[in-house]
């Protein structure tokens, strides 16, 4: 059992069984909240860092396929815009048919440039 004293320095223990004493360091405490402080917010900074690195993941392009360097088509955007804005047109809740077939020819494009496609229920 330690006996307080009012320096910082050194804390005095009781004499134990034998008769001797041995003096420990006490540590201050805010030096220990400051100490406690920073390895919580290194081992924060360090799970931020892990999960970026996760939802990242893959950096870059995948192995073995290369970075597309054309441009966008001008005709396949318009055969895009036509089918949405003129073939499956008008698109709201009385036109179900219209909405379906939208989804099925976005989903369709979106499986052909090699995404996954799920929908929900």
């Amino acid at each position: 059992m330690c006996v307080r004293t009012p320096d910082v320095g050194y804390a005095r223990p009781a004499r134990d069984s034998s008769g001797s004493a041995q003096y420990y360091r006490r540590v201050p405490r805010l030096i220990l909240f400051w100490r406690t402080f920073l390895v919580a917010v290194a081992l924060l900074l360090i799970g931020l860092a892990g999960a970026l690195a996760y939802v990242a993941q893959p950096l870059g392009w995948p192995p073995g396929t290369a970075a597309p360097l054309d441009g966008p088509d001008a005709a396949r955007l318009q055969a895009h815009v036509r089918m949405l804005a003129e073939t499956l047109a008008p698109r709201h809740w009385k036109r179900q048919d219209n909405l379906d077939a939208a989804a099925d020819y976005i989903a369709a494009g979106l499986a052909e440039a090699g995404a996954r496609v799920t929908e929900q229920a």
